[in-house]
């Protein structure tokens, strides 16, 4: 009894300690907690009754290890999550604080890049007195111009007036000035409408005296018809000048409109001084006013290549600018295929065999002389017999 009673001391004496530390590990589950306490100390009672003989007061291990573990990592989790909130918590208002920095430092820049400083104000406004002072030289210096380009006009205007003759009245020119003259150019494709007087002669020679006149005109004595205004001839005459001149529709005048221009002292109209050569219109069959006024309209063979053989007369050197003059163009290499408005220029004098088997049409000269004085290309009129 003794013993017993000993033991049961004990256990007394130490089941307040095994209390307090699982009332740390039952503030969740309280209920479970007690009905496994109540469990473990019965079942702790009978191991002592069975050991009583060996007089040691023992707690069981259950009592010792599950309650007391299973609070401690509950308490431990809870601790965790709430370092992690934490952790979270710290982060988020750091976040913040970058953004706000981030936000506060681009409406700087901004302000700093609208506001300018001193030294850009300072600029714009001396660059702003310097327009005003730059413009008020300006309108001062236009008046003067203004001024003085009033009174010029007025001195030039008297002294013209004075100079002006009875033939300058009777006949008035095309064109205000002496130095260049209206011309109407043939579809603008030679000449141009306003540019300085270039003459030809051709078939008689310009004495020196008509050659400074010319010059007093503000003209040019020129040998190249390619680019002259006017050719000046006494009749007709099938040259390559004159063909080039009625190809390219420019006034073929006698010197009589020289000495008129002389004496008006600008160049009048050339279409008013055509010559006038009757015989010859009726030989050829054309007007030259109508030719020349065709050509200003058209060009005669545009689109036209034509291949001229050696013998021909004229020669080749001197049928290529009429060509050219009238839209036209020359091929040296002798053609092997037909092709269409292809033309071969030639004589009886040169062997065309080999060419009239190529189909081409072969035809004389004729066709050039005749056809630019009409302004008319009768191919089936001038085509060369074979064996001719």
């Amino acid at each position: 009894m003794q013993g017993e009673s000993g033991n049961s001391r004990s256990y007394i004496t130490k089941q307040p300690e095994e209390t307090k530390n699982t009332e740390l590990g039952r503030e969740n589950s309280q209920h479970k907690v007690e009905d496994a306490s109540l469990q473990n100390s019965s079942e702790g009672t009978n191991q002592d009754v069975d050991h009583g003989h060996e007089g040691e007061d023992v707690m069981p291990e259950n009592l010792q290890t599950t309650p007391v573990v299973a609070g401690r990592k509950r308490i431990r989790r809870q601790i965790k999550k709430t370092e992690k909130l934490l952790q979270l918590e710290a982060e988020a208002t750091i976040t913040t604080k970058r953004t706000r920095n981030t936000q506060n430092r681009r409406i700087n820049k901004e302000v700093e890049e609208d506001t300018p400083t001193l030294m850009e104000v300072n600029k714009a406004d001396t660059k702003a007195v310097q327009n005003k002072s730059g413009r008020r030289q300006k309108k001062q210096s236009s008046e003067e111009d203004v001024t003085t380009t009033t009174t010029t006009r007025r001195k030039t205007a008297a002294t013209t007036t004075t100079r002006k003759t009875k033939a300058e009245c009777l006949s008035p020119p095309r064109v205000a000035t002496c130095k260049n003259e209206m011309i109407t150019p043939p579809s603008g494709r030679r000449i141009s409408a306003l540019r300085k007087t270039e003459i030809v002669y051709t078939g008689i020679e310009a004495s020196n005296s008509t050659k400074k006149d010319i010059a007093s005109l503000c003209g040019v004595f020129s040998e190249d018809i390619l680019t002259c205004t006017h050719l000046v001839t006494d009749k007709v005459k099938r040259t390559s000048k004159f063909l080039c001149a009625v190809g390219r529709g420019i006034p073929i005048v006698t010197e009589e409109w020289v000495k008129q221009s002389k004496a008006c002292k600008h160049f009048l109209d050339g279409l008013d001084y055509l010559i006038a050569d009757k015989e010859s219109e009726k030989k050829y069959s054309f007007s030259l006013a109508k030719s020349l006024a065709k050509a200003r309209k058209e060009s005669l063979l545009t689109g036209y290549t034509f291949y001229v053989t050696k013998n021909c007369i004229p020669s080749p050197s001197q049928i290529d600018p009429i060509i050219r003059c009238n839209g036209g163009e020359v091929v040296k290499k002798q053609p092997r295929k037909f092709e269409p408005k292809l033309i071969i220029l030639s004589c009886s004098k040169d062997n065309t065999n080999q060419l009239s088997k190529t189909g081409i049409p072969i035809c004389t000269t004729e066709l050039i002389l005749t056809g630019v004085l009409r302004q008319e290309l009768a191919i089936n009129d001038f085509l060369l017999e074979p064996g001719s």
